[in-house]
């Protein structure tokens, strides 16, 4: 789940933003790679991966509902990125040359910001990625059930 891993697709989830509907695929920069130039062009290598997974045919059969329009590659960086990084806005895909894939580079922190608002899948994964950023989130709510020998089930806390 790196920059350095350009063959594997990092996460794949809903929105991070609710009012947007479709796919966000993530890419996780650790940001253990010092080398600043070399950290960029993993990062044009992962996401033009990314844009021929869109546009190929497994991305349709494996989410048949999801426009390839509605899709974004969320770029994460749990160090600061650069400039350079900070301008990457889109990819083209060599497969199809009409599709333009949106791409959004922010670090952890700014995405720690979105938790309240995630739900469901997508809040699992930015945990994670927070996670691994080392950002403090508060921890889940626990409930459990416990179902009696007779009656209704009784929520415990």
């Amino acid at each position: 789940m790196t920059l350095e891993d350009p063959t594997r697709i990092d996460i794949v989830a809903g929105s991070l933003d609710p009012a947007r509907p479709g796919l966000d695929l993530w890419v996780v920069d650790t940001g253990s790679i010092s080398d600043d130039s070399l950290r960029y062009r993993l990062l044009i290598a992962k996401v033009l991966i990314y844009a021929n997974y869109i546009a190929s045919p497994m991305f349709t059969v494996q989410h048949p509902k999801i426009k390839r329009a509605d899709v974004l590659v969320r770029v994460v960086c749990l160090t600061p990125p650069t400039k350079l990084m900070r301008d990457v806005t889109g990819i083209v895909s060599w497969f199809d040359q009409s599709l333009r894939v949106p791409v959004v580079v922010e670090d952890a922190a700014k995405v720690a910001k979105h938790l309240d608002t995630c739900h469901g899948e997508v809040r699992s994964y930015v945990r994670k990625v927070l996670e691994l950023a080392q950002i403090e989130t508060a921890p889940e709510p626990t409930t459990s059930w416990r179902l009696p020998w007779r009656g209704k089930a009784k929520k415990t806390a």
